[in-house]
């Protein structure tokens, strides 16, 4: 499955999403296109050995034309019941699809889970996510953007409304911050 398209710096195409590895097992994965739409290369992105859920959900250019991944993975180590606790996760590969770092993002809480969106770099050389923040049991839903530095430690989260979780979108703004925007509600930073 296929959940963000971009166009690479080279003018190919960078699609960011999940495939099946082998039944109920899903791999984030990063496909690389030339300006022709022929396959140049492919990346499979795991935390663990068998990822319950793991999927690419966004890619963002750089400003060194590397690619920035953003999604969500699960360790089927960590189920209890049918929940698998979902951690967020950001990856940069170079234009080449070669691993330059990895970090999972988890939030604070028993039965709190997150579900990374997207993400962009900042005006300051750090990031800024966003994504779903997961309460259970229930669940209840709540849109989050989490602020990192350039060496990806978070810095600030704001946390939206109840029920207003969903997809989220990410943009920068013209006066050096970004506009966040998630299924229900809207929060400028």
């Amino acid at each position: 499955y296929g959940y963000s398209l971009i166009r690479s710096s080279d003018n190919g195409y960078v699609i960011a999403g999940e495939n099946n590895v082998f039944s109920g097992y899903e791999r984030a994965r990063v496909i690389k296109l030339t300006s022709a739409g022929s396959f140049s290369w492919s990346k499979s992105i795991s935390f663990a050995p068998f990822d319950s859920e793991s999927a690419a959900r966004s890619v963002y250019v750089t400003s060194d034309n590397g690619l920035l991944i953003s999604g969500v993975t699960s360790n089927s180590d960590s189920c209890s019941t049918s929940i698998c606790s979902p951690t967020g996760f950001l990856v940069q590969l170079d234009s080449s699809g070669v691993y330059q770092w990895a970090h999972k993002y988890t939030l604070a809480g028993a039965s709190t889970y997150f579900n990374v969106q997207d993400a962009i770099e900042t005006s300051d050389d750090g990031y800024a996510i966003a994504g779903t923040k997961w309460v259970f049991p229930g669940p209840t839903t709540y849109p989050i953007i989490i602020k990192l530095d350039s060496s990806r430690v978070p810095v600030w989260a704001k946390v939206g409304p109840a029920g207003a979780g969903g997809s989220s979108v990410l943009e920068k703004a013209d006066n050096s911050g970004f506009i966040f925007l998630s299924s229900s509600s809207s929060i400028g930073y």
